[in-house]
């Protein structure tokens, strides 16, 4: 789940009832010996859990989670790429990827999940993925998309890197990039047990492999947004440039210490604006458990003059924007996190006079009857410009 703790100091359109998991497409079949009779035994239906808030993308079955996602439009379909558990009830993400297309209606309905990216040994803990499309090398062989994605061998949220993986098409085969992560967080340097970087977010500066990589950075005296340019052209030798702060000015978090953590960005077609969606904590001075709203911002999109640049609000959505409007029972979500945008697959929002905000809403942790972790929905919702 990409979400920052306070240990480490420092997100409304119809649900789709489509079915979710990797269920065998063959039935069982049992054979009775005594009377040379074959009977069928059918799998058991899935149970679905009910949203308490708007916006979900796909229906999702009890004892299952999603969140965390990164959703591109590529020749008119979406995919998304989210986090999720392969078994239920059970605590141990992968990284799962769902195609949308358009119905007769014009709205977008989800295929059945596909498992993309397993843990490994540097990532045991995996989740927060970050798809991009360009022209990526590999030997004598050439891919269309790259993932990034956050990692840690810790047990806990702690220490983590970014890694990478590939492939040519997003719903087909994934290759990881190594076998350790390709930016990494020194926890001998900069302090163990810390968040440390993840939460990535790629952006393609051409149609190459010349990428802007923004994440989330988090060690014992500072937790801040960073963005580096990056060039992964060749995949065996990816060059990272140094890392360049983005300024909290103009950010509205009722404080004046505003935390940076957890965003989504992209910039608009001709690269003048940038807009972020940012999860948005009490005061620091509180130590949040969790985010419970999202700022929508936009600045001009020098990104890496921090002295002159400063964010626009454009919305702050609440739980109380998420309440299903025909359930006299929904409340919202309690919380919402992991914002980020609707983007074409180079990471770039088309000229329209609205956005579309993606996010996980999920329950509060004393409000859901099971491990509340497993209420968690990918939502999103639009954004008027005007």
């Amino acid at each position: 789940m990409k979400k920052i703790f306070p240990t480490m100091l420092l997100a409304s359109t119809a649900l789709l009832m489509c079915a979710c998991g990797d269920s065998s497409s063959e039935t069982p079949t049992i054979t009775d010996t005594n009377t040379s009779t074959t009977t069928t035994e059918l799998p058991p239906e899935p149970v679905y859990k009910t949203p308490h808030g708007s916006g979900a993308l796909f229906a999702e079955e009890e004892g299952f989670m999603s969140n965390d996602a990164s959703v591109i439009e590529d020749e008119n379909v979406r995919y998304v790429a989210y986090v999720s558990n392969e078994n239920k009830d059970e605590n141990v993400n992968s990284i799962y990827v769902r195609k949308g297309e358009k119905d007769a209606n014009g709205k977008y309905v989800y295929s059945e999940r596909k498992l993309a990216i397993k843990s490994g040994a540097w990532d045991k803990r995996i989740s927060a993925p970050s798809i991009v499309k360009g022209v990526f090398k590999l030997g004598d062989e050439t891919y269309k998309y790259l993932m990034a994605y956050q990692g840690t061998s810790s047990d806990e949220n702690f220490n983590y890197s970014i890694g990478f993986a590939y492939a040519n098409d997003i719903m087909g085969e994934w290759k990881k990039v190594g076998e350790t992560a390709s930016v990494t967080y020194n926890p001998s340097v900069h302090g163990n047990n810390i968040y440390g970087m993840g939460s990535p977010e790629l952006i393609n500066m051409g149609t190459s492999g010349e990428l802007m990589l923004f994440y989330t950075w988090g060690e014992a005296t500072l937790t801040c947004s960073e963005v580096r340019k990056i060039n992964a052209s060749d995949l065996s030798s990816i060059k990272v440039d140094g890392q360049r702060q983005i300024t909290v000015k103009g950010l509205q978090d009722g404080g004046e210490n505003p935390i940076f953590a957890n965003a989504g960005f992209a910039f608009n077609k001709n690269k003048t604006m940038i807009y972020v969606a940012r999860d948005v904590y009490p005061l620091s001075s509180i130590a949040p458990g969790h985010s419970n709203k999202i700022e929508v911002a936009k600045a001009s999109s020098n990104i890496f003059d921090n002295i002159t640049l400063s964010w626009d609000s454009v919305k702050t959505v609440l739980g109380s924007d998420t309440i299903i409007e025909d359930d006299a029972s929904s409340l919202g979500w309690d919380e919402l996190y992991s914002g980020s945008f609707v983007k074409d697959a180079y990471g770039y929002l088309d000229d329209s006079k609205a956005l579309e905000l993606v996010y996980s809403g999920q329950d509060e942790k004393d409000s859901y009857e099971n491990d509340y972790r497993f209420s968690s929905f990918v939502c999103s919702m639009n954004i008027d410009l005007n």
